[in-house]
């Protein structure tokens, strides 16, 4: 018990420290596509495609989000959004998109 305890606190003070060391930022974007990009049969991502760029949504302790189900859920194909996303693109080596933190339609 104490053990998970331990490892919850020491994730959370990791995750603090880690945070300023991701990219940050808002920008406006039209969803072209969404999709998920499967590793395994238990290693999925929901991937949102823009005229602005690939990103990924899931949850992330680095940034307290708990809700890239329903963030798939609600955005919208052909809709543009102020999305708050964060981390940076990697690829081909690593294959890291840029995370939908948050967004808001754009009326």
């Amino acid at each position: 018990f104490y053990g998970a305890i331990g490892l919850i606190f020491a994730g959370l003070l990791i995750a603090g420290i880690a945070k300023p060391f991701f990219k940050d930022e808002v920008l406006s974007a039209t969803v072209s596509e969404k999709g998920e990009r499967c590793k395994s049969r238990d290693s999925c991502k929901y991937m949102i495609y823009t005229d602005k760029g690939v990103f990924q949504n899931t949850d992330s302790i680095i940034n307290w989000k708990w809700n890239s189900a329903d963030v798939y859920n609600d955005l919208k194909v052909g809709k543009t959004y102020d999305l708050r996303v964060s981390g940076w693109r990697v690829a081909p080596v690593l294959s890291w998109f840029p995370n939908v933190v948050d967004f808001k339609e754009v009326k």
